[in-house]
């Protein structure tokens, strides 16, 4: 004869849609809400374990369980959301810093190149005197291009406390569950 259990598991699941460089940051936060990873697949198939190409913006979906009657159920889910909004405004901030870095750089340093050309078909052709002035509005852009870099570095030295910042209230939340 066989036994039944008297108290059946009832899993609550969950899926979450994250680029690939921060699977580790929500394996950690899920896990310490009691959550647990049942496998981790990419939009259109099968996670690679060690790819040769790391793509960090190649989307990642992580797939969840857990116990429904776990302790403090409300408590554990209101960390839980604080956690997912901490992670989300981390993703912007990141993502932010890698666009506002290469935009002006690319805009500039094509500028530049552009106007290179211009002044080498000038100077070839004869015109020396518009041939210096492009090269010198061609200097002028790839300077614009730097001095945006630098701004930029500053930019991103000003956003990179804001998000050890969230970071620090991201582990002050897995301690107030723990407590």
């Amino acid at each position: 004869m066989t036994e039944r259990k008297a108290n059946p598991v009832e899993w609550e699941y969950k899926q979450v849609q994250i680029p690939r460089y921060q699977i580790n940051l929500y394996k950690d936060c899920y896990e310490n809400f009691e959550w647990i990873l049942l496998g981790e697949t990419k939009l259109g198939g099968i996670v690679e374990q060690h790819p040769i190409i790391e793509n960090e913006q190649e989307m990642i979906i992580l797939k969840f369980k857990r116990d429904r009657r776990i302790e403090n159920k409300n408590s554990v889910d209101r960390l839980q959301e604080q956690c997912e909004t901490t992670l989300k405004e981390i993703r912007k901030l990141e993502g932010k810093n890698s666009a506002h870095k290469i935009g002006p750089l690319l805009l500039f340093g094509t500028i530049g190149a552009i106007l290179l050309g211009f002044s080498g078909l000038n100077l070839l052709s004869g015109a020396y005197l518009k041939g210096i002035l492009w090269l010198f509005f061609s200097i002028t852009s790839w300077g614009l291009a730097y001095f945006s870099h630098r701004k930029q570095e500053q930019h991103l030295d000003s956003a990179t406390p804001k998000i050890q910042s969230r970071l620090d209230f991201l582990y002050q939340s897995y301690a107030k569950k723990s407590i």
